[in-house]
């Protein structure tokens, strides 16, 4: 006896639907076709109903304290080192420069815009706490971080937007 008939438990409702149907999917049925020999039986459970597992795939969403110390929600060291010139890249971008520079002369087109430890901050009206203002430069690096990094937890494409609006 060389494999031991095991039950997959997992709330990956496509995995189920790929193992019934190998010769329909190509380059994946192959893939499929590699896990032929080992003899179990995905069975799916709702991430719902299934808590544990679907903490481990979740990115913790802790609280953020609020008051005037809380201009900006985002902790810049939890981001990766690269975040961390965020000021840099700030006084590089023309328009967070000229953004900046309306925030300290008090001009009435940046009244939603302010100035937290020396980096750029806009608070829409409607919230407690600013965001961060992320220079072009950085965009697509902040949603590669936010959607492909192993930590991102598959939250679908709302939900990552979400994460980034709240924050940036």
């Amino acid at each position: 006896m060389e494999h031991t008939e095991f039950e997959l438990h997992c709330d990956n409702l496509a995995l189920c639907w790929l193992l019934k149907r190998v010769k329909e999917v190509g380059r994946i049925g192959r893939w499929v076709i590699r896990l032929a020999p080992f003899q179990f039986r995905v069975i799916h459970t709702r991430g719902s109903d299934n808590l544990v597992a679907d903490a481990l795939s979740r990115v913790f969403e802790g609280k953020v304290k609020e008051g005037p110390e809380a201009i900006c929600g985002t902790i810049l060291e939890s981001l990766p080192l690269v975040y961390s010139s965020l000021e840099e890249h700030q006084t590089n971008d023309a328009w967070c420069k000229d953004m900046k520079q309306m925030v300290i002369t008090g001009a009435p087109g940046a009244k939603n815009f302010q100035i937290s430890k020396n980096l750029l901050c806009f608070r829409p009206k409607s919230t407690k706490r600013g965001r961060w203002v992320v220079p072009s430069i950085l965009k697509p690096m902040l949603l590669k971080y936010f959607h492909d990094s192993v930590l991102a937890g598959h939250l679908g494409a709302f939900k990552t937007y979400r994460r980034l609006a709240n924050n940036f």
